[in-house]
């Protein structure tokens, strides 16, 4: 049910989210460069409604693991919501 892409961590393979996912990635890596895969991965996540504790789970680290790679996105993206991400990304 998951699906690995360019050695970035499983993301779930549905037609509804695919191109979501791929668009997703495009736009953070043109508006953040500097974002890492990891803050990449948590950013998508994060889009699509999972739980700090379920992106956790999917990408196999604590919450407390997630909730720094929010963050540093965040700090990033000079941003401090998730509807500001949503607008970046939109």
């Amino acid at each position: 049910m998951f699906e690995a892409r360019d050695n970035t961590a499983a993301v779930p393979a549905t037609d509804v989210h695919s191109g979501f996912i791929d668009s997703s990635r495009e736009r953070l890596k043109t508006v953040a460069p500097l974002l890492s895969p990891r803050e990449v991965e948590v950013c998508i996540r994060i889009m699509l409604g999972v739980t700090s504790e379920g992106i956790g789970i999917d990408l196999g680290i604590s919450r407390n693991t997630v909730l720094t790679y929010r963050k540093r996105a965040y700090a990033r993206l000079n941003i401090s919501s998730q509807n500001q991400l949503f607008r970046l990304i939109m």
